[in-house]
């Protein structure tokens, strides 16, 4: 394998992709890798694993519909977190004049 020419086709990858974060759809490969899965990795790690062939750049679409869903299960998480909360309120003795007592 010629180094000089893998690393020149990954950083040309890497100059298309826009923005520092990718989301990139995972290819199946014959070493057991799981197609149709969807990451979001820097510019670099993205161009890697298009340039071997492990991923293709997201469309735009999928690319919403991603975020989106994280965003969901993230408020759908905190939400679970707030209902597990204990709630306490400190509620101050009833304190009563000196040398009275009830």
């Amino acid at each position: 394998m010629d180094l000089k020419a893998y690393y020149r086709k990954v950083r040309e990858i890497e100059a298309q992709l826009p923005g520092p974060l990718v989301v990139v759809v995972s290819i199946e490969t014959s070493d057991g890798g799981k197609g149709g899965v969807l990451t979001e990795v820097d510019k670099f790690l993205a161009a890697k694993h298009i340039a071997e062939g492990r991923a293709c750049a997201a469309s735009v679409e999928e690319s919403d519909a991603f975020h989106l869903r994280n965003q969901e299960a993230k408020e759908a998480a905190e939400q679970a977190a707030s209902i597990n909360k204990m709630q306490f309120e400190v509620v101050p003795a009833k304190t009563y004049p000196k040398g009275r007592k009830e």
